[in-house]
């Protein structure tokens, strides 16, 4: 394939390069653009370095609050004018009332997640270190910096009060966090919500969790996730079929699809064609439903075993009702080459019965 230079094809001409970035008079560095120019401020009206990494820091707690917190710690390195250096210790430390007994390692966690039993590890104030990072900037502030906390907490406030565009990286946390967040707060419909995305994603570690809030929930939706959930956690193709055809029976055509196509390829594996081929079937009528979606792992019901143009042609009247003479005469061939036919048939689909390859290979008419 030649290659083709985008620049004759570009609305605009300018090259992207990355160069060392430099400054005169100051500078200030975050991982957000905001809160840089939060510490810009502070050198823009006169304060000093000081002022400008405590402004940043508030207004990183607001535009990137994942990752920079006034419930969190660090630690601060002050260069001095003549030279000295202070060191500000700002770390967490491990509430009082810890003990070896606070937390309980879960048995069902997946390998090296370090999981306690609830997530009592990950959720509520028992996951929450004694923070230090507020103390630590406030007498970083005190001792060093010019300006008064209201002053530098003020593009912070800004931001939190007029709102900002959220980055893609925020989003995705708060994406990742939501389940959390509903389960907090005791809204278990939410959180299963969540948690069944999660799983149709492919997030197989949110299964668990999944299961334990269905029941939780009353209703088919609620029963339907944990059967999706429970699929999950066995893998085996008669759970995910259950999930499958709960979904059918609700009308949720593009999950019901997916589901049946993992039915399909669970059900390979476990060396039962017949119900593989089924299940391929039902979820191409499902994704049939779904105005053009198109399901990876579905696998045409005709395509779920390589019969021979012949083979398929015999199967087909055979599906159709056609005795084995009325085949032969059909096609041109002797009653002995139709069973021989019809034997490589049904050993490659699985089946044991003429009645089962209606159900195959014959689809529904428009």
């Amino acid at each position: 394939m030649p290659e083709i230079d985008w620049h004759t094809r570009a609305g605009t001409r300018f090259r992207c390069e990355k160069q060392p970035a430099t400054g005169t008079r100051g500078m200030v560095v975050t991982n957000h653009p905001l809160a840089s120019a939060a510490g810009a401020e502070m050198l823009a009206a006169g304060g000093n370095a000081i002022d400008a990494a405590i402004a940043a820091f508030f207004a990183l707690s607001v535009v990137e609050p994942m990752m920079v917190g006034v419930l969190g710690g660090g630690m601060a390195h002050i260069r001095l004018a003549d030279g000295r250096h202070v060191v500000i210790d700002g770390q967490s430390t491990a509430p009082l009332a810890t003990g070896p007994t606070t937390f309980t390692p879960d048995p069902n966690a997946a390998p090296g997640t370090m999981d306690a039993i609830g997530r009592k590890n990950a959720l509520g104030p028992t996951a929450v270190a004694a923070p230090g990072n507020l103390k630590g900037w406030c007498e970083a502030l005190s001792r060093f910096g010019t300006f008064p906390l209201a002053d530098v907490m003020e593009p912070a406030i800004r931001h939190a009060s007029r709102g900002f565009r959220v980055t893609p990286y925020l989003h995705e946390c708060v994406t990742d966090s939501a389940a959390d967040m509903a389960r907090e707060r005791g809204q278990h419909c939410f959180e299963l919500i969540i948690l069944h995305d999660l799983l149709r994603m492919g997030e197989a570690g949110a299964a668990l969790r999944a299961r334990d809030v269905s029941e939780l929930v009353d209703g088919s939706q609620g029963e339907a996730i944990g059967l999706h959930a429970q699929a999950v956690v066995s893998r085996r193709g008669s759970d995910i079929e259950l999930a499958a055809a709960a979904f059918t029976r609700m009308d949720h055509a593009l999950t019901a699809s997916q589901l049946w196509a993992m039915a399909s390829v669970s059900y390979r594996c476990e060396g039962l064609h017949a119900r593989s081929t089924k299940a391929a079937k039902k979820s191409s009528e499902m994704a049939a439903l779904c105005e053009g979606a198109k399901i990876r792992t579905a696998t045409p019901a005709d395509q779920v075993e390589p019969l021979s143009r012949r083979q398929r042609e015999v199967a087909l009247l055979a599906a159709q009702g056609a005795t084995n003479a009325e085949i032969a005469d059909a096609l041109s061939l002797s009653v002995r080459t139709v069973e021989s036919h019809l034997y490589a048939a049904f050993a490659k689909l699985g089946l044991t019965a003429r009645e089962e390859l209606n159900a195959v290979l014959v689809r529904p008419r428009a």
